[in-house]
């Protein structure tokens, strides 16, 4: 006996027909959509960027060139600004402690803590360099600034440059009195950073 004729479902089949027809011009629609958002997301960012970017540099030539009439308030509202940028602005506030003057020096160290607790990671990366400097890169009173830095925002990483810092106190060339406070200084770091680094993992020895 044969089987009776099945008849296909017309809404279905028109319905098949123009989702076939429409299909390659949605996924072209949706590819488009997709490449304009990226480049309008791409512009932003630029946009952003460059912005950002002339920011940080009137902050640091504020604070490198500095104006006699610029009070000390108004250098460190400035270095807090560019603490703002994070790690981005670890180096030039580095190279402004670097460049000496008491004023100039408090302002960077502020600043650069701002940066160590908005970054941590990549701005204590930054100062366990300047720390661990082999090469006399820096002055010895950038590099006690920058311990004291690190003491603040409780820079693991700087731990093992501080220890190799004290072993070499001894052989730089400053009097005995600076050398007593160059090493207070480090061992006050030492114990910001072990204080932290309890807190971190919820050990707290009684």
């Amino acid at each position: 006996m044969a089987e009776p004729e099945q008849h296909g479902n017309p809404a279905w089949d028109w319905l098949k027909s123009m989702l076939t027809t429409m299909l390659p011009g949605l996924i072209m629609f949706f590819i488009g959509f997709v490449l304009i958002q990226s480049v309008e997301q791409d512009l932003k960012r630029e946009s952003f960027t460059a912005s950002s970017a002339d920011k940080l540099k009137s902050y640091v030539t504020a604070l490198i060139v500095v104006d006699p009439t610029t009070s000390k308030e108004e250098l460190e509202a400035t270095a807090l600004a560019l603490g703002g940028f994070g790690s981005v602005a670890s180096v030039p506030l580095i190279g402004i402690i670097e460049r000496g003057g008491a004023t100039r020096i408090s302002a960077g160290k502020l600043g650069l803590e701002q940066a160590g607790h908005i970054a941590p990671e990549r701005t204590c990366d930054a100062m366990a360099t300047v720390i661990d400097d082999a090469t006399d890169t820096y002055k010895w009173q950038t590099r006690k600034a920058v311990v004291e830095v690190a003491g603040r925002v409780g820079c693991e990483a700087a731990d093992g440059p501080l220890s190799r810092l004290l072993d070499q106190i001894d052989g730089m060339d400053i009097n005995a009195e600076q050398k007593k406070n160059f090493r207070q200084t480090v061992g006050a770091a030492q114990a910001r950073i072990e204080g932290a680094a309890r807190r971190r993992s919820g050990f707290w020895p009684w």
